[in-house]
């Protein structure tokens, strides 16, 4: 229901009533009929898009034609100023210009400027695994059940749905690549008429990171902590994240062996009544988004786009704290050393 307005997009019109028999002595579709589309008041002809045969037969309740060039703001169009180019799409099946259906039987048809990216794509680094979704920003989007992204791997193209987020910004999942590699994006409003304006090798992929070892390799569960997290592959990518079981949590990026993951706490802590009882401590509040988790190993992993997460199954395991309960003694002289039993 839209296209760029340099035209020339394929448009799939249905109704009931079409006229005309598909052979191989008629290749266009169409026997003892001449059909004719008009966007507005604007034929699609040869004259109007340069393709032969613009008006093709598909059923007996679907033609297809090729949307002529028009401008893409108009004074008469159908939405707020600017206003879009919207058209009614008529049609004729007897070739006569009075026999053309009227235009508020037809559908709209909108023209629009090609959208415009601008800016890198964020996160703008991923694994060749894929499905890091990325946010594109630009101007001159629209909602659309047709808008994708075109990512050009080599000599060949990926295209992905993306989601319409605003007129300046969309979201779409990479695909996967073979190899390491920077890639050209590019953005259609109707998944056939890609913008020439593309984003050039400004999205990288990378091999997925690998996580081999973690120091501490465990902690109190009741209390954050930090973990040393030894691998290879590692990138800095400003999306560096960790994650502890279903946690995320901050991951900071050392270099291309270590990163710094601060370990999130997995229970609350908890305080017997006496020592409450000596006012010093007060009960923990903890954040509403706060997640428990249980006191055993959980996967400590790695990502580097803040999304897709390494897979190397490396265990951090909780413990609960240690709890003093006696000294003995409990004093003895400064300038002396003593042993000290602890239960």
């Amino acid at each position: 229901q839209l296209g760029p307005e340099t035209g020339l997009t394929v448009v799939t019109i249905n109704g009931v009533g079409f006229m005309g028999q598909k052979t191989a002595a008629t290749p266009t579709g169409f026997k003892n009929t001449v059909t004719r589309c008009k966007f507005g008041e604007k034929e699609s002809s040869t004259t109007t898009t340069g393709v032969t045969t613009p008006v093709r037969f598909i059923t007996d309740s679907s033609i297809s034609c090729v949307a002529p060039p028009q401008p893409a703001f108009d004074e008469r169009g159908c939405g707020d100023a600017p206003r879009p180019a919207c058209m009614r799409v008529q049609v004729s099946l007897n070739g006569l210009d009075s026999d053309f259906t009227l235009p508020e039987m037809g559908s709209v048809y909108t023209y629009h400027r090609q959208p415009e990216l601008t800016g890198a794509p964020q996160p703008s680094a991923g694994p060749t695994t894929g499905g890091t979704v990325i946010t594109l920003t630009g101007k001159g989007f629209a909602p659309s059940g047709l808008l994708r992204c075109r990512f050009y791997v080599g000599n060949y193209q990926n295209d992905t749905v993306a989601v319409y987020l605003s007129a300046t910004q969309v979201s779409c999942p990479v695909p996967r690549v073979p190899d390491e590699q920077l890639v050209d994006i590019a953005i259609s409003l109707n998944s056939q008429d890609f913008s020439p304006y593309i984003l050039p090798k400004l999205f990288k992929y990378f091999p997925a990171p690998k996580v081999f070892s973690a120091a501490p390799a465990g902690g109190p569960a009741e209390s954050v902590g930090v973990a040393f997290v030894k691998g290879e592959g590692f990138l800095d990518t400003q999306h560096v994240k960790c994650r502890v079981g279903t946690v995320i949590s901050v991951g900071i990026y050392i270099n291309s062996t270590y990163i710094k993951c601060l370990i999130p706490q997995a229970q609350p802590k908890v305080y017997s009544t006496s020592v409450l009882s000596l006012g010093v401590i007060t009960p923990e509040i903890l954040p509403d988004d706060f997640v428990a988790q249980s006191v055993q190993s959980q996967p400590l992993e790695v990502s580097l786009d803040g999304q897709i997460f390494s897979s190397s199954k490396i265990a951090y395991t909780y413990y609960i704290s240690p709890e003093v309960k006696v000294i003995a003694p409990s004093q003895g002289a400064k300038t002396a050393a003593a042993v000290v039993a602890v239960l």
